[in-house]
């Protein structure tokens, strides 16, 4: 099989720089497929060993880094997500200590300071304007990258990529469709996802995933840590899961937008002037 001068492009992307060295198995996968799969095999494959799951509940840790940042911010991470645009993130440093939770619910969302009792709401788009309210890190990524294999095996099934290559021991799977182009990079042995990305069509990257490792969860081979890469922030994130749940269904107050009591509410541009004198306070305590 040839490889595109745009898959090569891509391609290229991928291996600079990417040379992750780990003591531990990359996944607890046992498994060598042959190569030259094709693309209705490794569906088959996947959807063999795969569950799609509607809900998820995740716990761990994410460590950030990156020039806004001025070093590396660490903190305990919650996510409740349900698809397919509802989602709560909970950062905190303790278990009693909340720094901020982030709520969307469709294109609404709010950002909770609950230390401060303040509120902020607005739409999913202004948020991504101003990232800096959460340190550089777009929540709505997270559920994303953690069902990454979920999210490819739906791709594939539903014909999205129209361009395929195959380096060493890897497949690499890109679509050029819609507003933007997906790339994905897939281990011969065991087809699990390697990295993944995503750039406007103009070629500009926009969000960088890197997986170091997978782990054995319920049953199921799901990520373990891996590495985000926020362009339009330059931050990585570090994200460590240390516990998956897939729960039935959740309280319809989780993704409330409606502020508790005794909170404040403000517009969430009003959280950009807030934020600016937040931020000193906030890194002492991340440190």
């Amino acid at each position: 099989m040839r490889t595109s001068h745009l898959t090569a492009g891509v391609l290229l992307l991928f291996i600079t720089g990417c040379a992750l060295i780990s003591t531990r198995p990359f996944s607890p996968l046992r498994t060598d497929y042959p190569a030259g799969l094709d693309a209705s095999e490794i569906f088959r494959v996947l959807e063999g060993r795969s569950v799609t799951h509607e809900r998820l509940w995740a716990g761990g840790e994410i460590t950030l880094r990156g020039e806004p940042l001025k070093g590396k911010k660490f903190f305990n991470a919650t996510l409740l997500y349900e698809a397919p645009d509802r989602l709560r993130l909970r950062g905190s440093r303790m278990l009693t200590s909340t720094l901020f939770e982030y709520i969307m619910s469709a294109d609404r969302v709010a950002v909770l300071f609950n230390h401060t009792k303040e509120w902020f709401g607005g739409t999913q788009g202004e948020f991504e304007r101003h990232p800096e309210a959460t340190l550089g890190l777009n929540p709505v990524e997270l559920p994303k990258a953690l069902l990454i294999q979920q999210d490819f095996m739906g791709r594939l099934g539903g014909g999205e990529f129209d361009r395929r290559g195959v380096s060493g021991e890897d497949y690499l799977f890109l679509s050029t469709k819609g507003d933007n182009r997906v790339a994905f990079l897939l281990r011969r042995k065991d087809l699990l996802v390697r990295e993944a990305a995503v750039y406007r069509q103009d070629g500009r990257l926009l969000l960088r995933l890197r997986y170091r490792r997978y782990g054995l969860f319920l049953g199921e081979v799901l990520p373990e840590e891996l590495e985000m890469y926020f362009a339009s922030s330059g931050v990585t994130a570090r994200v460590h899961v240390a516990e998956y749940k897939f729960p039935t269904r959740f309280e319809s107050a989780v993704f409330s937008l409606t502020p508790a009591v005794g909170f404040k509410r403000y517009p969430l541009n009003r959280l950009w002037e807030a934020t600016e004198n937040r931020r000193s306070g906030e890194a002492e305590k991340l440190r």
